[in-house]
């Protein structure tokens, strides 16, 4: 398998920028529980539809 720079660049910046998005609506939000409690489940549920429309049973992870 040929492995490109592309393939490592592309996820740290993915990750960085949702982290800084992450931190400056943190800062912005009222109910900071809330907002935290969203940010998780709504992680959850991309993995979740990610691993289901690879091909995997959504379930095996539970």
């Amino acid at each position: 398998m040929d492995l490109s720079f592309g393939i490592f660049v592309v996820p740290v910046i993915t990750l960085t920028l949702i982290i800084t998005l992450y931190i400056h609506f943190f800062r912005r939000v009222a109910d900071k529980r809330k907002y935290r409690y969203f940010i998780v489940y709504t992680a959850i549920v991309a993995f979740k539809l990610i691993k289901f429309c690879l091909g995997g049973s959504a379930w095996t992870f539970l």
